[in-house]
């Protein structure tokens, strides 16, 4: 059974939802990334995630921000206004879709997902930006092989 809002969305961006699943679903779990700036192993991130796809998906943008009760997230937006959650926070299923309307807030994507590109300087502070840049482009290059 599908939930009522399922059509809602433009069968543009069910596809595309359909497609970031079962690429997801590929990413091996020890993926390597490379070493962070501390030389430790890159953990797979949402931060790295999301940009790989938005590399790989011409139809979506990677938007930066905060989640529920402000935890830094990155997630992607379609050219029709649909959110995609990659790598959601503490959620073991994923991806997730959400039909997210600009300018329709009672919708629960409005009150979970905030844009703010600031939260990025913490991420390259832990990571640093040139070791983050070479994982999602090692993320990028696994995913346009899946292609």
């Amino acid at each position: 059974m599908r939930n009522p809002i399922w059509h809602e969305i433009c069968s543009q961006d069910r596809e595309l939802y359909g497609d970031i699943c079962a690429m997801f679903d590929l990413i091996p779990n020890d993926i390597s990334l490379g070493s962070d700036c501390n030389n430790k192993r890159v953990e797979l991130s949402c931060h790295i995630v999301v940009r790989a796809f938005a590399n790989t998906l011409p139809s979506t943008r990677c938007v930066d921000g905060l989640f529920s009760a402000g935890f830094q997230h990155s997630w992607l937006m379609t050219e029709n206004s649909a959110l995609i959650d990659v790598f959601p926070v503490q959620v073991v299923s994923s991806p997730l879709l959400f039909w997210h309307h600009p300018t329709n807030y009672v919708k629960p994507s409005g009150f979970l997902y905030q844009e703010d590109p600031n939260v990025m300087h913490g991420v390259y502070k832990h990571v640093g930006k040139w070791q983050f840049d070479r994982a999602v482009g090692l993320l990028t290059d696994f995913l346009i092989a899946l292609r």
